[in-house]
């Protein structure tokens, strides 16, 4: 069910890409990833909306946590009429992350079946390839893996992809993390953890194929594009918000001075 159904339709989006980028993986690889983005786009904006509305709420949690700091109950019970309130559900940054874990896995499968570096794995994928007239599979299998200096299939020998996604999480989680709501404390925090991801990503991409690591890359670039543009969105939308509520304010003040 898993290979019939998620598998092989992915290997065949990996080989129908890589045939009209000519023969070039690494354009497949960026342009799935770009493409299973757009498709998760609905989910994650939700989500990410969601988190900004959640950090923007922190001063009432705050308010909440010391007026029933002797009283959980009602501490938990304010909490969830806030949530409510303003339509925030305070379990759906876990949610859509154990939604991404099987994207994550099929496209590995799907990017590894493509490889196929042996003879079986040769067979394999000849027996999953979808018949169609627009692509020759003979002319394309079996797949290019080495570009300028990397292998797919294996560690990049230089360092330089692993350094750079290690470098590019480092940078998009500076340019894309709201520290304005947070105290000292937290955001030192958050520093840190950002530097341990960084850390563990770069270590993960010394030691696994490169081509897994361009899939990273790519859909840790995309998906920070993404996060910009929502809070961007998010922050125009509040001003909007905040500049209609003052001008009804400065409005019923002047209703009431000339009565």
């Amino acid at each position: 069910m898993w290979n019939a159904f998620i598998i092989t339709p992915i290997a065949n989006l990996f080989l129908w890409v890589y045939a009209i980028a000519g023969n070039n993986m690494i354009i497949s690889i960026i342009v799935v990833t770009i493409i299973f983005r757009l498709l998760m786009s609905p989910v994650f904006v939700k989500m990410q909306t969601n988190q900004l509305r959640q950090m923007a709420l922190r001063p009432a949690m705050l308010e909440i946590k010391e007026k029933y700091k002797d009283d959980k109950a009602e501490r938990l019970k304010a909490q969830k009429e806030l949530f409510k309130k303003n339509n925030v559900d305070p379990t759906m940054g876990c949610t859509g992350q154990i939604v991404q874990y099987p994207i994550f896995l099929a496209l590995y499968q799907g990017f590894q079946r493509v490889m196929a570096l042996t003879p079986l794995s040769l067979l394999e994928l000849s027996q999953t390839i979808y018949n169609t007239k627009r692509v020759s599979w003979g002319e394309i299998i079996p797949v290019r893996t080495t570009y300028w200096w990397l292998d797919l299939t294996k560690p990049d020998p230089y360092y330089i992809l692993p350094l750079l996604l290690g470098l590019t999480v480092l940078l998009a989680q500076r340019i894309t993390r709201n520290t304005a709501t947070m105290t000292e404390t937290e955001a030192k925090t958050a520093f840190i953890m950002n530097v341990i991801l960084s850390i563990m990503l770069t270590v993960f991409a010394l030691n696994y194929p490169a081509g897994l690591s361009v899939y990273i890359l790519s859909a840790y670039t995309i998906t920070s594009l993404q996060m910009y543009l929502v809070a961007n969105k998010t922050r125009v939308l509040n001003r909007i918000q905040k500049s209609k509520m003052s001008f009804m304010g400065l409005y019923h003040k002047d209703m009431i001075s000339r009565d």
